[in-house]
């Protein structure tokens, strides 16, 4: 078997154990910290909130200038993107999703606008919104799948729908 098999075997291996411990904390009546309540105490879970927001920062600065260095370090070398635009899907990875940024004109050229929002954070794992708008309000929803590795947040995982 490639090596690029055995990853795709790891990977898919290792998001059905995140999937079942998931599924079994909630099982057993545990819930991700909602955000929000975090961030008001002004706690870890504000601390981590605010962390993960500063990096996600760094993606939709890449895309408004055009320049995929700013978000170096927020996708984890493993990190797997999968997505539509424009009812074509597409599949790669960080290095790919970078060369989409560097071969495209500054989203700040057109007026484009983001929101970043954090859906659920628990220990060392988190999901986030990116919203992307243009100047006439059309643009993608990215949803990333953030894991804390080495004490710095990276999106392990990245699903996106754009027109």
């Amino acid at each position: 078997m490639s090596d690029s098999g055995r990853r795709g075997v790891t990977r898919r291996s290792h998001m059905g154990l995140m999937a079942a411990g998931i599924g079994a904390a909630m099982m057993a009546g545990l819930s991700p910290r909602t955000p929000e309540a975090g961030e008001a105490a002004g706690g870890a879970d504000g601390d981590d909130v605010k962390a993960i927001k500063a990096q996600c920062q760094k993606y939709l600065d890449a895309i408004f200038q055009g320049d995929s260095r700013v978000m170096d370090g927020l996708f984890h070398e493993r990190a797997f993107v999968y997505g539509n635009m424009g009812g074509e899907d597409w599949v790669g990875d960080g290095k790919g999703l970078a060369e989409i940024i560097d071969g495209s004109s500054p989203g700040r050229e057109s007026g484009m606008t983001g929101d970043i929002r954090v859906l659920g954070l628990y220990g060392h794992s988190a999901a986030v919104e990116v919203v992307v708008r243009d100047y006439n309000a059309s643009g993608s929803t990215d949803f990333f799948a953030m894991q804390k590795v080495g004490g710095v947040w990276q999106v392990v995982g990245k699903s996106f729908s754009g027109a």
